[in-house]
């Protein structure tokens, strides 16, 4: 399939961006479709520790995945703040000022609204025989961990929370405190307090359940989960939506029974993804009740999207997952079982994007007459899993940073296909045109393939130069 792509360099650093694939979600009457994505993994030298409970949440203001905390199995908590860069494709550890404590089991969200991260609750200690629990809120702010309350759903791990885009709230439901407290309430964060709602129908109890906000359908999803966590015998297969109001229970197919799962909502094809759990059966070393299967709800059904083995993650438990809506793609981290000898992102999304880097590297001179020539030069990398095509790269001036119809084309160069890991630099060398006038401008690249639909959300960045008359 051929795409378009807008590629922009900034000076001193890399600025990515995909190539579009949108794929309408398809109301499917069998449980079982050929796989129209894939997944891919992806090596970091730099990563987070390789252990479960930890939790991330897509950053969608700074595209960033933000992940906290999480445990070993000699019951060490961790309090490590690592972001995700979804351009860049690395890990970075950040280190803030202040922290919360250790913790794992905890339940994030992103507010897109207030652009700040929120975490509640969590296992945060071990005494020997039961749990130590957080009953505390915090923010991430993207620099700093901010305290907020010890009030609202008070102690508890294992819950579920998400954003709720239309009402502009988190949602929280379920959860437990030890394995003799488990909890069947909904609660709502507003950004200033928490509030219980007494929804007329409620699911069980539940813990280690999996939770996602559909943006299209504006409901909260919720599947699976287990009412007693610690014996593995109460896990269950429903599916449950939330719309702001009320729980309506909408299926109860799809995912074999199970808890400890994870889910995300691919809003570019309309599908909540949901990938692994487990039903504990006593073992933690027997994989029968591991999964490693993938499935979509499209808001009508469950499909089961296969993979031979090999081409998906291995069998996994207490892993976490988001949605990078910049590129399009669910990102899946860690785990119990195989997840803690995995430090490797995995990638879930269409199979024949490909991925380019571009940074501009010479434009020469920065002030420039009208008429005199300037150098362009550009470095583009494509670090995707599928070769990109050969493409055209316009370099044009703009004076607001933006593409559009009054933007003065300065020159073209061409980009030869380029194969995965493979480079290239494209260099012109034009005169300044007199439609420019003088002033200071911003140079645009922009990269064009034969795609007769080009994407419209691309970003923005550029290079200063100033024209002078002659």
């Amino acid at each position: 399939m051929r795409k378009s792509i807008f590629i922009i360099g900034k000076p001193g650093g890399f600025i990515f961006t995909i190539a579009p694939l949108l794929v309408c979600a398809l109301l499917f009457t069998s449980s079982q479709i050929s796989a129209q994505t894939k997944w891919t993994k992806w090596d970091s030298p730099v990563h987070p520790k390789s252990i479960y409970g930890q939790v991330m949440v897509f950053d969608s203001d700074r595209n960033k995945i933000v992940l906290f905390g999480g445990m070993d199995d000699n019951h060490n908590f961790f309090n490590e703040t690592w972001e995700w860069d979804v351009n860049k494709r690395q890990w970075k550890q950040r280190h803030p000022a202040n922290n919360p404590q250790g913790r794992a089991f905890h339940a994030m969200a992103y507010d897109s609204h207030r652009k700040r991260i929120v975490l509640q609750g969590g296992m945060q200690g071990w005494t020997g025989t039961d749990a130590d629990y957080s009953p505390s809120t915090w923010e991430w702010d993207g620099s700093n961990w901010i305290y907020l309350t010890g009030g609202g759903p008070g102690m508890r791990s294992r819950h579920s929370m998400v954003y709720d885009s239309a009402r502009q709230e988190i949602v929280l439901f379920g959860g437990c405190k030890g394995s003799s407290v488990e909890f069947d309430d909904t609660w709502i964060w507003d950004g200033i307090t928490w509030q219980q709602k007494n929804p007329a129908t409620n699911p069980d109890t539940k813990v280690e359940h999996a939770m996602a906000y559909d943006t299209i359908r504006q409901r909260v999803v919720m599947q699976g989960g287990s009412d007693k966590w610690d014996d593995g015998y109460w896990e269950d297969d429903q599916t449950w939506e939330w719309n702001g109001v009320n729980w309506t229970s909408v299926s109860s197919g799809g995912p074999e029974r199970r808890a400890g799962h994870a889910m995300a909502f691919d809003s570019s094809r309309g599908v909540s993804v949901c990938f692994g759990g487990t039903r504990n059966k006593g073992d933690i070393n027997d994989n029968t009740w591991k999964y490693d299967d993938t499935w979509e709800w499209n808001g009508n059904n469950w499909n089961s999207v296969n993979f031979l083995p090999g081409q998906r993650p291995c069998k996994r438990f207490h892993h976490t997952m988001a949605f990078d809506s910049e590129n399009n793609l669910v990102v899946l981290w860690g785990g119990g079982k195989c997840g803690v000898d995995d430090p490797a992102i995995w990638l879930y999304g269409p199979p024949d994007t490909f991925d380019l880097f571009a940074k501009v590297v010479k434009a020469t001179p920065q002030k420039v007459e009208i008429n005199k020539k300037i150098r362009l030069k550009a470095r583009i990398k494509n670090i995707g899993h599928a070769s990109s095509p050969p493409t055209i790269v316009q370099f044009n001036v703009s004076s607001n940073k933006k593409l559009d119809q009054q933007d003065v084309i300065l020159g073209i160069g061409s980009l030869p296909a380029l194969a995965k890991g493979k480079s290239k630099k494209v260099s012109i060398r034009i005169p300044i045109p007199q439609a420019v006038a003088t002033g200071r401008y911003f140079v645009i690249a922009k990269v064009i393939s034969s795609d007769p639909n080009p994407d419209n959300d691309i970003k923005r960045t550029n290079k200063k130069i100033r024209v002078k008359p002659n």
